[in-house]
């Protein structure tokens, strides 16, 4: 495949297609928190100002697509004007620390206030249209902040959202729209993989705190069986004040309902790269070899290209999605 990444010096505004002397690169995603990241390696004496901005397109008959946006932030020079380029998307931004509360307000109406705070971009926000209780949220990173608003509407809903950063920007989307149309299986590009089962992050019970009026009422709901095979793993958290009764019992079911499984995850290595696997989106596996078949959703990818092959490493999280 041909691609094109473009570099602009923003001192200069001077544009340049770094392809012809770039010898590998690789780009990773990563659903929890992180920024997109792009790390190009090239043979060039051309100096590279931090912040400048850079796009990578796949340009090919059969294929185009474009796959990242983001802003140079490291650069590492060798020996033989050998460099070392690394780019991250817009969120980068968003791992610098502030303060916010939000009152009855919606996912994305969240995301659009921490955007329009930092200056980002923003596309479709698409996200359940539920209002989340007063979050109050002090010297912790902006994206920290969005990752724990998603998991308390995971906790009120037990809708999944995804959000990352589509070409430049910020986005939200139910994985279920995300679906990559690849099986990954026997017979497939899969070449190896690796399954995992671990109770270390699990909870049989669940403890939900209440302050109202002066007083604190606890909330508990467990599994009994699995307490008696794992013994008693608790999960605490505070919930809001206005929250009644009937909306702490719904929230703690859908939390052991969520929490109380052993959490599987699957590493799977494919000697065929395809820049449709990005973290997020949703593909099908079957691997009777684990009794593994359904859609999953991809926690991490890292694709690593140069001249002669293109590869990629996925991280699937076996959660539940919709079918």
């Amino acid at each position: 495949m041909k691609y094109e990444i473009a570099f602009q010096d923003n001192l200069t505004g001077e544009v340049w297609d770094l392809s012809p002397v770039v010898t590998k690169f690789s780009l990773a995603s990563d659903r929890n928190g992180q920024p997109s990241k792009l790390e190009v390696e090239l043979i060039s004496a051309l100096k590279f100002p931090e912040g400048s901005p850079v796009t990578l397109k796949v340009m090919d008959p059969t294929y185009s697509k474009n796959l990242f946006y983001g802003y140079l932030f490291k650069v590492i020079t060798k020996g033989n004007n050998r460099v070392t380029l690394t780019f991250y998307d817009q969120r980068i931004y968003l791992k610098r620390t502030g303060s916010y509360v939000f009152t009855n307000q919606t996912l994305p109406a969240i995301v659009s206030a921490v955007a329009k705070d930092f200056e980002l971009k923003v596309g479709k926000l698409n996200a359940p249209n539920v209002k989340l209780p007063t979050i109050l949220k002090e010297d912790k990173s902006a994206l920290d902040i969005i990752q724990e608003c998603m998991d308390q509407l995971l906790a009120q809903t037990g809708e999944y959202v995804v959000f990352w950063d589509e070409y430049g920007e910020l986005r939200l989307e139910y994985p279920e729209k995300l679906r990559i149309l690849n099986i990954l299986g026997p017979g497939s590009i899969v070449s190896n993989f690796e399954h995992a089962r671990s109770i270390e992050d699990s909870a049989n019970t669940v403890k939900l705190s209440h302050d109202h009026d002066g007083q604190r009422t606890n909330y508990v709901f467990k599994d009994s069986n699995n307490v008696k095979k794992w013994g008693k793993l608790e999960y605490f958290t505070r919930v809001d004040e206005k929250l009644n009764a009937a909306q702490i019992k719904s929230m703690g079911e859908k939390l052991l309902k969520l929490r109380n499984k052993p959490k599987e995850t699957l590493k799977i290595y494919l000697d065929v790269g395809n820049f449709d696997f990005e973290s997020g989106r949703a593909v099908f596996v079957e691997l009777p070899d684990v009794k593994v078949k359904g859609w999953f959703l991809i926690e991490k990818v890292t694709h690593q290209v140069n001249p002669a092959s293109h590869t990629m490493d996925v991280e699937l999280w076996m959660g539940d999605i919709p079918s």
